[in-house]
């Protein structure tokens, strides 16, 4: 009777295993979400979107004290591409929207909206020993953007961007339900 039950008992945790749920690699609660998209001639994909928290005495509303707070914020990085023939267009921005449904996200109200934009150009390279992914195929050109949004509170899972970005003109990229973790 012992051996029958460690044999059940050996049979049951060995099918647990076998499980896909079983592997973290197989995570089905991980987010399906297709991060490109392509207008006209400009491809964007979305590289990170994540909550990041600063620490500084400025850009608070007046009256408030000049003690560091910790200030909430998004971080969003993301490719574009121009897939024209030739190189020779300039890129075109025009910031981003976070928004939650159909309404955009409030800033803190101690927080003076705000925030920071860099744009550098983008091939094959390596970068801190990593290699990044440059220019896709079928792209004259590309552009690494990093865009910090100051004062947003995020506490809810999943946000909705606009970001306003091209190279033969200035289109609207609109990305649903992006995954904040």
């Amino acid at each position: 009777m012992h051996r029958l039950r460690l044999a059940l008992i050996a049979g049951a945790v060995a099918a647990s295993a076998a499980t896909p749920s079983a592997s973290p690699l197989r995570d089905s609660r991980l987010p399906v979400f297709s991060p490109s998209q392509v207008q006209g001639t400009t491809r964007v994909t979305l590289l990170e979107v994540s909550r990041v928290t600063t620490f500084a005495s400025e850009h608070l509303a007046p009256g408030a004290d000049d003690k560091i707070r910790a200030i909430p914020g998004l971080k969003v990085v993301f490719r574009v591409e121009n897939l024209a023939p030739s190189a020779t267009k300039d890129l075109h921005e025009g910031g981003i929207k976070v928004l939650v449904g159909d309404d955009p996200l409030p800033t803190h109200p101690m927080v003076i909206p705000g925030g920071n934009s860099l744009v550098e150009p983008l091939k094959q390279q390596l970068r801190n020993g990593f290699q990044i992914d440059g220019m896709r195929e079928g792209a004259s050109q590309a552009a690494l953007c990093y865009e910090y949004i100051r004062g947003l509170s995020v506490s809810v899972d999943r946000v909705h961007l606009e970001i306003r970005v091209g190279f033969d003109k200035l289109h609207v990229f609109r990305f649903k339900n992006v995954p904040l973790k």
